[in-house]
């Protein structure tokens, strides 16, 4: 009698798309297109240099710098306080490596926009300690909601929902040496530095 050896087929297990694979790869697209730059912070609008000015309502001596849209489009908006002074910052050195002084902050005021191809002067104080650096006008850039989808990504995830908007810094053209207040009550005014100077 004939042994028959019985064949058998090994097959390979199907692997099944589960739902939480399909929601990481969802998720991992979503962080591409971030990295790709659907976020972008980067703006068009320049700050020029153009005088020292003098307050007369508590403030002392302001920079005053002409804001500028070299594009086609609004992009983000300032805050200038009560008494007309921008929101903004001083930097030594580098804006992202260092803690900028803050402009004091005065109760009222409200938001502007700068229209596309347009400029507008705009007044920033300063510190009175004699450094030099730059003065950067703080702009708030509103970036597009995420879509629905990704929303609900997020949240089955629980990942923290990003900001809508974000604090971006221009930063003024020419270097500046800060106004000095000395022991005996006089100032040193502030001044321009030449390119050797400011680095």
């Amino acid at each position: 009698m004939r042994e028959f050896t019985r064949m058998t087929k090994r097959v390979a297990p199907i692997r099944r798309r589960t739902r939480r694979g399909m929601v990481l790869g969802a998720a991992g697209l979503a962080v591409m297109l971030v990295a790709f730059g659907v976020f972008s912070s980067k703006d068009p609008i320049e700050a020029k240099f153009v005088r020292f000015d003098r307050a007369t309502n508590g403030y002392a001596t302001r920079a005053i710098l002409s804001l500028a849209n070299k594009s086609g489009k609004l992009v983000g908006s300032f805050h200038k306080d009560a008494v007309g002074v921008v929101s903004c910052r001083f930097f030594t050195h580098d804006p992202a490596s260092e803690a900028a002084w803050k402009n004091p902050h005065v109760i009222g005021g409200g938001e502007f926009t700068l229209l596309s191809h347009s400029q507008i002067e705009v007044a920033a104080s300063m510190p009175e300690d004699g450094r030099a650096g730059r003065v950067a006008i703080v702009l708030t850039l509103n970036r597009p909601p995420p879509p629905a989808w990704l929303s609900r990504i997020r949240m089955q995830l629980r990942f923290r929902q990003p900001a809508l908007t974000e604090e971006h810094f221009v930063i003024c053209d020419q270097a500046i040496q800060c106004p000095l207040v000395l022991p005996d009550g006089t100032v040193e005014p502030p001044r321009l530095l030449s390119a050797p100077e400011s680095k």
